[in-house]
């Protein structure tokens, strides 16, 4: 099923199983419920997708792979479309958009 969002004219495609059509049928007794309940039902925006721009040569790095195993890695070199990583002596060409900053703690 494709939707368009009017704010920004842009089309999604989603699965028809994702769809909720009504809201959850809870019981409110007050407005301060009333209030909080509609809260809960607004979506949050979703995630930013990473950039080129927010990476550089040296940041630690997560990432997912294709068998699901969460990989982190060291960037070795930014390419125009991947970033090249070093995971435990392996080398990884990643997008950016599946790479996830790592904060040393």
């Amino acid at each position: 099923m494709t939707l368009l969002d009017e704010a920004s004219h842009s089309h999604f495609t989603v699965p028809y199983e994702a769809i909720m059509l009504t809201p959850s049928s809870e019981p409110t007794t007050s407005n301060d419920a009333t209030a909080a309940s509609s809260a809960q039902n607004t979506p949050s925006p979703p995630p930013e997708i990473a950039r080129r721009e927010d990476f550089r040569v040296g940041n630690r790095v997560s990432f997912t792979d294709q068998d699901l195993q969460q990989r982190v890695g060291l960037i070795v070199r930014i390419n125009q479309r991947t970033a090249t990583l070093d995971c435990d002596g392996q080398t990884w060409r990643v997008a950016f958009g599946l790479l996830r900053h790592l904060a040393d703690i």
